[in-house]
């Protein structure tokens, strides 16, 4: 019998080749998006996941509210990770992470490099983390403050088949780095990851010989240290937490303790639900799988309606084969069970060829996701089950309404022909195209919808100009040098100005502790604060709203000039009179003041952080050492500019490799997220609208079957080929029609709650709905237009005939 049902099921697939073509087609396209987009969310919930005690292992968070002003920090002060193992019980160890924000140059022989990905971290790293080390002592390896761990890959970058142990590197031009172990590399799902590991203490001693035992490392008020605790149970982690508010009273600083609260954070949430002001690494958004979810899940649906809409439509083709075998004696469960069993050979079908595009797609699909993704069908016998289950849960599902429909005619009306005319349940296919077209249509509301917002966060003024600006990183040698650097640089016209500054604009300033004129040296004001030179006002194009800038005509400037933004006027209640206010800043790690001065001048706002925030306050005053110079380049000859620059670094910081990118490019990387979502939602929504056209051409094919003997009649009477295709193709607008009115309630919905995430959004307009709608219709006609055509114009004669 099994057999029987194999052979029938195989002889009407090849018997109903571009049908069974389009369906299995379709059934792949939806399989290997589920499978892809399948693969990204369960890679993005195993982040972290396999350190062994993951589930034990918390990151403290502190937030601190100062004259409204929230900080949202994942760093907490250095001394903070030994109190907490020593005062609480249920902390079994602490460790701290660290980067400069001066990626270091590492050497070796005359070989030189920047890295990013270095960091530095207590012994306890390797006890904490499974960070194995593959050569190397991992109870050794930081016992001495100059070594440090290579990953595999730096290994061999930087010593090749050579055994790496105990060689050296150059650090910064000054000091010599043992290698004391070799690790493996960090894991894709780690949520953050390193090429180098030094020891904590190196950098601690170095800054104990620059600033003494009081250096800001030793206070608690510079939030520095990235700091991992291991509980001691999986219960620990709430009352911890309940013991913090003592812990924040002991310890910090009477002036901001008020506003201060700590929390944990478990590890393996950090990568989707974290989102802080200083994170170690950028993070992703759990908002972002739930999206590729719900893709996944509507493209699967699309394509299983698919079979249904295409199978129903080849019904009338079947009919007298289930006549007969009702005749004969089948039941209703035998062709229940035929059907089913030619649906579930597509599914398998479909399924073989969806792992051949998964397979050939995933290299693409890793280069826009940005992700590592590995799949092994046959290595992985899980996977295996799971994809098998899925085809024949697909196979099973999209084949049922099909059996029961087919098995349901009527073995006279069957020989009659007239089974087509009946139509079946067409409120269930109809219903199930709105469901395709109402998917459709979400999916290209949210595409506009993204688009909209990259739009408007490309074009949105931000204060300053981001044009034809050059940034690049500051070194010592030309710091104690600038003035001579900018001079050499205005010789060429094409550069129209120079500047020195402490951050790149978009990149957000760190806070520092002021004391307003009015405020107390026990309560200061925690604000933003940049460092600038007399030009960077005119660099940047950032406007003057009242008083003047920082000049180079009046002396004391250097050391007494503050400017405030709009934010901070008005924050510390001078909005129309700040000029000539006193400010007072304390020193970089002391409790000192260590600068005291007037504030000379209000900046408009301008947006120094991403626009995922608001406008916060903030304070400006001059420096002379920098960490970026700002060149502003007036016409297009960039490789001219370019090599003015590189013969000026190379005669100022010969040792020193030039780093710059532009300000345009660098402000583009903040919203990464959002335009890789705008390229996945891109491709995935032109595969729904192509399954859903396919859907909507298998239900036009049995419509115009279904009204073949009507079409002829009215031919014959003089109806014309236009008012035919008008005939046939109206129910399908009017189908249309009804899915953009369940679309644009859940469209505007799910593209209002993701807008929430900007600081600063565009407005959900009419006419990206409109625009949805009339391109779901527009390609629906096109579709239904092939088969209505074909319809009107074929021989009444014939269509006569037809029944």
């Amino acid at each position: 019998m099994l057999k029987n049902y194999l052979k029938i099921a195989l002889r009407n697939l090849k018997k109903n080749a571009v049908y069974s073509s389009i369906n299995i087609a379709g059934l792949a396209a939806g399989m290997a998006c589920c499978i892809l987009i399948t693969l990204y969310v369960l890679h993005e919930l195993s982040y972290d996941k396999f350190h062994q005690n993951a589930d034990r292992i918390f990151r403290v968070r502190l937030d601190l509210d100062l004259n409204g002003v929230l900080y949202r920090e994942p760093s907490i002060p250095f001394p903070a990770a030994e109190a907490l193992a020593r005062d609480f019980p249920e902390v079994e160890r602490a460790m701290r992470f660290y980067r400069n924000d001066d990626f270091p140059m590492i050497e070796i022989g005359d070989r030189q490099f920047i890295e990013e990905r270095f960091f530095f971290a207590d012994p306890a790293v390797f006890e904490m983390f499974d960070f194995p080390l593959i050569k190397g002592d991992e109870k050794t390896a930081f016992i001495e403050p100059n070594s440090v761990v290579l990953s595999e890959d730096m290994a061999r970058k930087y010593f090749g088949d050579e055994d790496p142990l105990g060689q050296t590197l150059r650090y910064q031009k000054q000091f010599d780095l043992k290698v004391t172990g070799v690790m493996k590399n960090v894991p894709n799902n780690a949520h953050f990851k390193f090429d180098f590991l030094a020891p904590l203490q190196f950098q601690l001693n170095l800054w104990e010989s620059q600033n003494g035992p009081g250096g800001r490392h030793n206070q608690w008020f510079w939030t520095g240290a990235w700091t991992y605790l291991l509980l001691s149970n999986d219960h620990a982690a709430q009352s911890l937490t309940e013991k913090f508010p003592t812990f924040v009273t002991k310890y910090f600083p009477d002036r901001i303790k008020g506003g201060l609260t700590l929390s944990l954070q478990p590890l393996t949430s950090i990568h989707l639900h974290s989102r802080l002001d200083n994170e170690i690494q950028p993070n992703s958004h759990i908002l972002y799988v739930y999206i590729f979810s719900a893709i996944a899940v509507l493209i699967l649906v699309i394509a299983c309606i698919n079979f249904v809409n295409l199978s129903t439509a080849q019904s009338g083709t079947r009919a007298k084969e289930v006549g007969v075998r009702k005749v004969v004696g089948a039941g209703k469960s035998q062709l229940v069970a035929q059907m089913l069993g030619e649906s579930t050979i597509a599914g398998l079908v479909a399924m073989l060829l969806a792992a051949g595009l998964v397979e050939l797609l995933l290299p693409a699909f890793n280069q826009l996701t940005e992700r590592q993704l590995e799949i092994n069908f046959l290595g992985n016998w899980t996977g295996l089950l799971l994809i098998l289950s899925l085809a024949l849960f697909v196979g099973v599902l999209s084949g049922l309404y099909p059996a029961f429909f087919m098995s349901r005619f009527n073995p006279v009306g069957n020989f009659r022909r007239t089974t087509t005319a009946s139509g079946g349940n067409e409120t269930l296919r109809k219903a199930l195209v709105v469901a395709q077209f109402a998917i459709s249509i979400v999916l290209i509301i949210g595409l506009g919808a993204v688009h909209r917002q990259l739009r408007f966060l490309q074009e949105k003024e931000l204060g300053f100009n981001k044009e034809q600006v050059l940034f690049v990183k500051a070194r010592p040698a030309v710091n104690v040098k600038f003035e001579a650097f900018r001079t050499e640089l205005l010789k060429d016209p094409g550069i129209r100005n120079v500047a020195g500054t402490s951050n790149i604009p978009g990149q957000g300033a760190f806070g520092y502790r002021f004391v307003p004129e009015g405020g107390s040296i026990d309560k200061p004001a925690m604000l933003p604060l940049l460092l600038i030179d007399y030009d960077f006002l005119a660099t940047a194009g950032i406007k003057i709203k009242l008083g003047r800038g920082i000049a180079r005509t009046s002396p004391s400037d250097q050391a007494e000039a503050f400017l405030l933004n709009e934010k901070a006027a008005a924050s510390l209640g001078w909005k129309d009179d700040a000029v000539g206010k006193k400010m007072q800043l304390f020193a970089p790690g002391t409790n000192q003041i260590g600068k005291s001065g007037y504030v000379v001048g209000v900046i408009q706002d301008y947006h120094f952080e991403s626009l995922h925030h608001e406008i916060k306050p903030l304070v400006l005053t001059y420096a002379n050492w920098y960490d970026y110079y700002a060149v502003k380049i007036a016409g297009g000859n960039f490789a001219e500019r370019l090599a003015t620059l590189e013969n000026a670094w190379k005669t100022f910081s010969p040792d020193w490799p030039l780093e710059c990118t532009f300000l345009d490019r660098k402000l583009e990387q903040l919203y990464g997220g959002e335009q890789k979502l705008a390229q996945v939602i891109n491709y995935f929504t032109i595969i729904a609208v192509i399954l859903a056209c396919l859907g909507l051409f298998g239900l036009s094919s049995f419509a115009a079957a279904r009204r073949t003997k009507e079409i002829g009649i009215r031919k014959v009477l003089g109806a014309s080929v236009t008012s035919i295709v008008s005939l046939l193709s109206s129910d399908f607008i009017r189908l249309v029609l009804l899915a953009n009115l369940i679309a644009w309630p859940v469209g505007w919905y799910a593209m209002h709650k993701w807008l929430q995430g900007f600081a600063y959004r565009a407005n959900l307009d009419g006419w990206t709905f409109v625009l949805a709608s009339a391109g779901a219709l527009g390609i629906a006609l096109l579709t239904v237009s092939f088969q209505a055509i074909k319809a009107a114009i074929a021989k009444p004669v014939e269509a006569l005939r037809y029944e």
